[in-house]
């Protein structure tokens, strides 16, 4: 069985750690940042959009300023 951990954190030091944990019980991990991350989020928009017919602008313009 496979599972996904998402977790948003505010130091790097603690990614860090969490990723050692992760590794140390065979799992396979990476943390996203940059580009990586930018994608992400708009993955997730468009999971979002999937669900409903619309998105608000305003949700979109939101995520275009980060």
């Amino acid at each position: 069985m496979s599972s996904i951990v998402i977790a948003k954190l505010n130091n790097e030091k603690d990614a860090d750690f969490l990723l050692q944990v992760i590794k140390r019980v065979q799992g396979e991990a990476k943390i996203l940042k940059g580009k990586a991350l930018e994608d992400f989020h708009f993955a997730q928009l468009i999971d979002e959009g999937m669900k409903s017919e619309t998105v608000p602008l305003s949700k979109i313009r939101a995520k275009l300023r980060k």
